[in-house]
């Protein structure tokens, strides 16, 4: 019999080994090439962005030597220097500005010309400032173009302000300034400084030409790029400064490099950028590809791999950091590969140590064999609970709860299309055109207000076009699944008002209660999303509210846009935000008789996702769990056929169904407490456990019972209830296991 058990666990052995062997290589290579194929996309938007922002360098090198050109027919060596100078070169910055104007992309913000001090020591010159100098700085204001003065003297050495002038004319070549402020302009540009000679022979500087591109024009082409949706992009200068960052406060910042790295604003703000200033220490794996260089970081949230890219003409570095868990693969395949494979292994491992047993079993001797059944069956229910530890945290991983109905708004171009979409829509059903109304969000906090209903306050604002057809008192956003607190809030109620380049933008402070709707069939490893359905405040006007990406520094998921750093949920972990839209479902018009198609109204929801914190139901729920089995284990361990055992520990089967009892009521009242905390009406997957222990209850109580009586039974009686005692564990692992697979798998 024991030749034939060897036999059979040598074929099951076998066929576990070949499943092995097709599902590992399976699935690391799905694995490899998912994450191969979003690398690739990544390390090509990378390309592209770096690419598409050369090619805007490449247009003001362009312009630079063209004006270049213009001013060396100038022969700025002869004594007499010709009034129509002024003209002249106001003439070519104005042609420059308006021709930039007509460009969709990379528009040049300024541009100026500055003379330097020898050019205008002749008798005849053209009229000086009080620093005696001469310049012209042209730049684009409400559609003007303005041509005024430097005020202030910009050949002085040593001034960080005037190094855009005096590091071009101490190099004698062009060269990239430093990102900084204008003041002249009032805003944060990148200058380009061209120095130009008094003749052909180049051994004297007549002045300099400055061109400056806006960082508005960079966070353009950085803000359309599909990067944006998984990670965001920052440009780092040849000294360190930051030339674009999503977060501009921190950009606006100068980088300060002390002895001990870098300055305390960037360790806060950006960790990425932090480790880039410290030489990279802090990145765990460098490949270099192509023209790219990939780095992988290691964050508490997870890993994030950066993507370098030198910018031609420059010595700028592009950083474009995708955060991997963003990256997007078909988790759903690879979760059950990942889990089949979890369950073959386990078996393997089990099978393994059956052989084992049956190996040693076969050759010592019988008095011996006790203490390796104990190992045996510990060896097999620890296998078991490693397999169960294996696919539950997998699960708390990818078991995220998905609105397929939605259409998530994770950059402009999804904004840009949804549009486009409801807007053919609008056409082919002959309604008049959607208005669009761009609204964001800032939530402060999340609390309970009870078990079913959550409390969510914080900041809403909305932008109007004040040439746009939606009067005042039609101005408002609603909350419309609120059930408490104030649910609209209109013109007038406004906590405060801005206009801006035409736009007026209304924000209101807000207070609302919504339930929590959430699907508890997973616990303790559910996961859900707290929703704000925000509509309009007339109903009557085809009005689409739309996300205000732009008011946020990064969009994709795991930033959390539109959420505070400080807002908590007590009980569960906020995973992501973002915002979403998704078709509406009334069954009504309103009473309104042209309303639009009831169907498919697009309506604006800003979701918060949340998975369960696992400490909480680990301290409340699994550890008294584990209690009960344990002490349901010492039951068994106690019950004896033995008579003066039984004296000694005072056994009797009405103990055990006494303590079984004790043990039953308070199994029934934590899962009656477990119930009335979800509210759900369906079966989570923790309530397995209980069940199991009503089971496991159930046959220890009926096996102090049978091993009582003096009808002998094998199984209860061998070896004084020896079986009961070794199946015990790896009975209960076992179970738990499976039903872990079924459900979580």
């Amino acid at each position: 019999m024991l030749d034939y058990l060897i036999r059979c666990n040598r074929y099951v052995g076998l066929l576990l080994l070949l499943l092995l062997i097709y599902l590992v290589p399976q699935y690391f290579q799905n694995k490899t090439q998912v994450f191969e194929q979003k690398n690739t996309l990544a390390y090509e938007e990378t390309l592209y962005a770096a690419k598409h922002i050369e090619r805007q360098i490449a247009y003001l090198i362009e312009v630079g030597d063209t004006i270049k050109s213009q001013l060396s027919e100038e022969n700025f060596s002869q004594q007499h220097m010709s009034l129509a100078l002024n003209t002249k070169v106001k003439r070519i910055l104005t042609q420059t500005l308006q021709s930039n104007k007509h460009r969709q992309e990379g528009q040049i913000f300024a541009v100026g010309v500055s003379l330097d001090k020898h050019i205008l020591n002749t008798p005849d010159a053209i009229a000086s400032d009080q620093y005696e100098l001469k310049s012209w700085y042209a730049f684009q204001s409400n559609n003007q173009i303005q041509i005024k003065p430097k005020n202030y003297d910009y050949t002085q050495i040593g001034s960080k302000k005037t190094q855009w002038y005096t590091k071009a004319v101490e190099q004698g070549r062009a060269i990239w300034q430093e990102p900084k402020f204008s003041s002249t302009s009032g805003a944060y540009i990148i200058g380009y400084s061209i120095p130009f000679f008094t003749d052909a022979s180049r051994s004297q500087i007549a002045g300099v030409i400055s061109l400056n591109y806006s960082l508005t024009e960079l966070k353009s082409i950085m803000r359309a790029r599909h990067f944006w949706k998984t990670g965001y992009g920052f440009v780092v200068s040849e000294q360190g400064n930051l030339i674009y960052h999503p977060n501009e406060q921190l950009a606006k910042q100068e980088v300060v490099l002390t002895n001990g790295g870098v300055s305390q604003y960037a360790s806060k703000k950006d960790v990425i950028l932090a480790c880039y200033l410290r030489g990279g220490a802090c990145f765990t794996e460098r490949l270099l590809q192509r023209e790219a260089q990939a780095k992988t970081f290691q964050l508490q949230s997870g890993k994030a791999k950066v993507f370098s890219k030198l910018i031609a003409h420059t010595n700028w570095q592009l950083h474009v950091v995708f955060m991997t868990n963003e990256l997007g693969y078909n988790a759903k395949e690879l979760h059950r590969m990942y889990v089949n494979l979890v369950l073959v292994s386990t078996l393997f491992v089990i099978n393994c140590i059956i052989g084992l047993y049956f190996k040693t079993r076969h050759r010592i001797t019988t008095p011996s064999w006790l203490p390796s059944s104990w190992l045996f069956v510990g060896a097999i229910s620890m296998s078991f609970m490693v397999g169960l530890a294996l696919i539950a945290k997998e699960a708390s991983v990818h078991l995220y709860e998905h609105q397929s109905d939605s259409l998530k708004l994770t950059d402009e171009q999804d904004v840009s299309k949804a549009r486009a979409r409801y807007l053919r829509y609008s056409d082919q059903i002959k309604q008049h055109p959607a208005q669009f109304v761009k609204t964001g969000i800032l939530v402060r906090s999340i609390e309970y207000q009870n078990l079913n209903e959550l409390v969510i306050s914080g900041y809403i604002w909305q932008k109007y076009d004040l040439d746009g057809l939606i009067e005042d008192e039609q101005k408002g956003v609603v909350f419309a699944d609120a059930v408490d607190g104030k649910l609209f809030y209109r013109f007038g109620e406004h906590h405060y008002r801005d206009i801006t380049h035409n736009t007026e933008t209304l924000g209101w402070y807000f207070k609302v209660v919504l339930p929590l709707a959430i699907d508890h069939s997973y616990y303790p490893f559910d996961s859900g999303t707290v929703s704000l359905r925000l509509k309009h405040l007339n109903m009557a006007n085809n009005i689409v509210l739309e996300p205000d990406l732009n008011a946020y520094p990064l969009v994709y998921h795991s930033a959390k846009p539109g959420l505070n750093t400080a807002a908590k949920l007590a009980g569960w972990d906020i995973a992501n935000s973002y915002f979403s839209l998704r078709k509406s479902h009334y069954e009504t018009d309103f009473g309104i008789s042209n309303y639009i198609d009831r169907y498919n109204l697009a309506e604006l929801y800003f979701n918060v996702s949340i998975k369960r914190a696992f400490i909480n139901p680990l301290i409340t729920h699994v550890a008294p769990m584990m209690m009960v089995f344990i002490i349901l284990f010492l039951l068994l361990i106690l019950s004896t056929a033995n008579q003066s055992q039984a004296d000694v520990f005072g056994f009797n089967p009405m103990a055990v169904i006494t303590g079984s009892s004790a043990l039953m009521f308070s199994t029934m009242l934590w899962h009656s407490t477990l119930r009335g905390e979800l509210n759900d009406a369906g079966i989570n997957y923790y309530e397995s456990y209980y069940f199991l222990a009503y089971l496991a209850l159930a046959l220890v109580t009926i096996n102090s019972v049978l091993l009582s009586r003096t009808e002998r039974m094998y199984f209860i009686h061998h070896k004084d209830n020896l079986l009961p005692r070794l199946f015990y564990w790896p009975f209960l692992s076992c179970a738990l296991f499976f039903i872990t697979y079924l459900k979580l798998g």
